[in-house]
């Protein structure tokens, strides 16, 4: 679980940041691939995506070759792995918010809903022009999938999937678009935590 905390904190934006773009010093406010194309270019925040989501992909793939049905470490190394990339424990490495590493490593073990999934979030995208409420909204949509398609490995059955690698994932990501500026959270009125849950913002 350590060894994959620790490589969820190797940054693909955060290597960006420091070596591709640090000589015009710009402040980012996290290391995701959303914060990166705001400050950069389209082209650089595509790689940090590919990147990232292959990282998860193939530590997902890597998790299932490994796993046994009497030794389910995934769920446990995978979650270790986000909360690495979301919260590191390298002070100058905000972190991202996970969205793009979840996607790899559920693409991993759920493709089909994953895949009728980020159909849905192209949509939304294009119709409302808002990623962020994209990804929120298909949440509940992948979730009700998996419960129609099979897995891809025999490690989980649906309930055991959405009750110990789904669920932590979606608390983990919630948690990081309403506190995003702190680790520990600060008052929130009640209308500003739902515009930060929905819309990523106040």
């Amino acid at each position: 679980m350590v060894f994959f905390y620790l490589l969820g904190t190797i940054s693909t934006g955060y290597i960006f940041t420091q070596f591709v773009f640090n000589k015009k010093k710009i402040s980012f406010r996290h290391t995701g691939a959303s914060a990166i194309f705001e400050k950069t270019n389209f082209r650089t925040a595509t790689v940090v995506i590919l990147v990232d989501f292959i990282k998860g992909l193939c530590v997902g793939f890597f998790l299932i070759y490994l796993s046994t049905e009497t030794s389910r470490i995934f769920h446990y190394c995978v979650i270790s792995m986000i909360i690495g990339h979301v919260f590191p424990i390298q002070k100058t490495n905000q972190g991202g918010r996970g969205v793009i590493i979840s996607a790899g490593i559920l693409y991993s073990i759920i493709t089909i809903p994953m895949l009728i999934g980020t159909i849905f979030i192209v949509m939304v995208k294009l119709l409302y022009k808002d990623s962020s409420l994209a990804v929120l909204l298909s949440m509940p949509l992948i979730t009700t999938a998996v419960y129609f398609f099979p897995l891809n490995n025999h490690l989980y059955n649906s309930k055991e999937l959405l009750l110990f690698l789904c669920l932590p994932i979606v608390i983990i990501l919630s948690y990081k678009r309403v506190f995003h500026e702190k680790v520990i959270p600060k008052l929130l009125t009640k209308k500003q935590f739902i515009n930060r849950l929905f819309y990523d913002r106040d």
